[in-house]
């Protein structure tokens, strides 16, 4: 073999190895940056007999409009009791619809027992889209 074939299929090794990494960094970061469920408490404590508020945040990542997404938060700890900024005797809130790349926001009242014990409570989302269900589970500190 000469010296200027091994030379030139270096140099095309080296240039199918960067398109293979680039073509691995695109594909990563576009299923990185959407993250599609997002739960959040307005503040890390709540005392006893308050409500606390959370928001569930979903975003359609998928190229196809969703319908019907459903969040539910059902209490963990028997000393919470949940309702949606929906329907205040409803632990469930609606998304009829939601198109791709767009996100929408439930919100969630968290009534703490006047009679709780001081420490961690918990409750679970579950996020119900299309095909698939998520469940997660969030904590909030009662002082």
């Amino acid at each position: 073999m000469s010296y200027y074939y091994e030379e030139n299929n270096k140099w095309r090794r080296i240039v199918a190895g960067a398109l293979v990494a680039a073509a691995v960094l695109v594909i990563t970061f576009k299923y990185l940056q959407c993250g599609d469920v997002w739960v959040k408490w307005d503040s890390e404590r709540v005392e006893r007999g308050d409500v606390a508020t959370l928001w569930v945040r979903v975003k359609n990542c998928t190229d196809k409009t969703m319908e019907m997404v459903v969040v539910k938060v059902d209490p963990v700890s028997p000393y919470l009791r949940v309702y949606s900024e929906q329907n205040m005797w409803s632990n469930e809130f609606y998304i009829p619809k939601l198109a791709s790349g767009a996100e929408a926001t439930a919100r969630f009242g968290v009534v703490v027992d006047s009679n709780a014990y001081a420490g961690d409570h918990a409750v679970r989302v579950i996020v119900a889209m299309p095909g698939e269900t998520r469940v997660y589970e969030s904590k909030i500190r009662v002082v």
